[in-house]
């Protein structure tokens, strides 16, 4: 794969707020963390994409309004820094 230039994330989710917890390991120089980003779905869609550089995901799921939770498949795509979740569902507007 071909690293891109600088590309804009799509418009169609759009995070709003992030909330990050993280656990620093000093001696190893990693960590282990947590982010909950709350996000604004402005077209449908099944798929999100983030950005991510030198991170391992475990997984990602979404919380609805009305509580429904929703797993996503993780793709990460290194060499473009991109994490890209995509759910069985589309998300529709302001499903979130």
């Amino acid at each position: 794969i071909r690293k891109k230039l600088f590309e804009r994330l799509p418009k169609t989710v759009v995070p709003t707020h992030y909330d990050l917890t993280i656990q620093p390991f000093i001696d190893t120089f990693k960590f282990n963390g947590e982010v909950i980003i709350h996000i604004q779905i402005k077209e449908p869609t099944d798929t999100i994409i983030l950005y991510a550089a030198e991170l391992q995901i475990d997984n990602a799921k979404i919380i609805s309004n009305s509580k429904d939770e929703l797993n996503g498949r993780i793709e990460i795509d290194e060499e473009n820094e991109r994490l890209k979740i995509t759910f069985n569902k589309t998300l529709e507007v302001n499903y979130i």
